[in-house]
């Protein structure tokens, strides 16, 4: 049974979205360090790392087709909205 000065998950998560957003980044990316990795296995890490290294290689070759995140989901927002 948790002492009463135990935090749970969802006490911290409170604590955390009290403080400024530059501070939550700073706590997320110290969280996301403590995981060993986020793939399954190294050899899928290895093959999403050599992945990345070929389109930034491409991108500055001027080679990628790249495209701006916010209106890609904007238009993805869209086709959802009619689908519906």
């Amino acid at each position: 049974m948790p002492k009463p000065t135990d935090k749970t998950a969802q006490d911290i998560y409170a604590d955390a979205m009290k403080l400024s957003k530059d501070e939550r980044d700073k706590l997320s990316l110290m969280l996301a360090q403590e995981n060993d990795s986020i793939y399954a296995t190294p050899e899928i890490e290895q093959a999403w790392d050599e992945e990345v290294a070929r389109r930034i290689k491409l991108m500055g070759e001027g080679k990628l087709q790249v495209h701006d995140g916010d209106e890609v989901m904007q238009k993805l927002r869209k086709i959802a909205s009619c689908a519906e």
